[in-house]
């Protein structure tokens, strides 16, 4: 039969898409507690990561015996410890024979022999 021009269309079923806002709760953030900061995070991870960059908190402190700095992030750290270990090689310590250092890369701030920055190679046994 012929649509009648004058009647409302049929009701359509709801799509899927349609439906998945409401399907899917909105995802919880949790704001930084400090007054001069609008960020929120996700998790209690990822927000107290954050706020040692509002404060001193140094949680990584180096291992190295005699060595009394600390760091703010695990990477930082890292780059630290390879400091040391290219130290070591340099002097003809026992890294020399055991770590065999590639690649050391230095970052801005902590000396690293001349070289800030920039990428230092020395082979082991060499």
């Amino acid at each position: 039969p012929a649509e009648n021009p004058s009647s409302p269309p049929a009701p359509q079923a709801p799509s899927i898409s349609s439906m998945q806002p409401a399907l899917t709760p909105p995802n919880p953030r949790i704001p930084c507690p400090a007054a001069s900061c609008s960020r929120s995070f996700t998790s209690t991870y990822l927000l107290s990561s954050h706020q040692r960059t509002h404060n001193d908190a140094r949680p990584y402190p180096c291992p190295e015996p005699g060595c009394d700095k600390a760091y703010k992030w695990r990477s930082s750290l890292k780059e630290h410890k390879a400091r040391h270990r290219l130290r070591e090689v340099l002097s003809g310590g026992e890294a020399s024979e055991t770590k065999g250092v590639s690649r050391i890369f230095f970052s801005d701030g902590d000396g690293g022999f001349g070289v800030p920055g920039g990428l230092f190679r020395a082979h082991a046994g060499k």
